[in-house]
């Protein structure tokens, strides 16, 4: 008997399939946002790859397969930042095109101590790069808005 190379991309396929963890109904989240640089803003977070959002609040961060492995589910929303840079705020999607408004709420809110941290409002803003690094700002984009965990402003690409 003869075994072609799609009888083992078949065979691959299952076991990848079986071996994948998939976490309990219980621990399923409605996102699961990764792919680009946390800026958490909080203690002992220094390595915050994946942040988990329930019912619009953050239930748990780390390390991506961490937050994949307990907290993935199949009607979980896989959410890639596409390398951008997250920051807690609550900032309205009409806002989105004036970067100057949009820093302006952003240091607001972090007077009052915005963070990403368990528990709080998944309220996020994500930026082409960081607006923390330069004063530069002149290529500086917001990519997304997440209110309450919600998409509610995608830039246009």
């Amino acid at each position: 008997m003869r075994t072609t190379k799609w009888t083992w991309v078949l065979v691959f396929a299952f076991v990848a399939f079986a071996c994948a963890k998939e976490a309990p109904d219980d621990q399923a989240v409605n996102f699961l946002y990764y792919g680009g640089t946390i800026v958490t803003h909080g203690e002992g977070a220094a390595r915050v790859e994946a942040i988990a959002v329930q019912g619009g609040k953050v239930a748990d961060m780390g390390t991506f397969k961490d937050m994949h492995d307990t907290h993935a589910g199949p009607m979980t929303r896989m959410i890639d930042l596409k390398g951008g840079v997250m920051l807690a705020g609550k900032v309205d999607p009409p806002q989105a095109a004036d970067i100057g408004a949009v820093l302006s709420t952003l240091t607001h809110e972090a007077s009052g101590h915005a963070t990403i941290a368990v528990g709080e409002s998944a309220n996020f803003v994500v930026f082409n790069r960081s607006p923390l690094t330069s004063h530069d700002n002149s290529d500086l984009k917001v990519m997304k808005i997440v209110r309450d965990g919600e998409i509610v402003y995608r830039v246009q690409e």
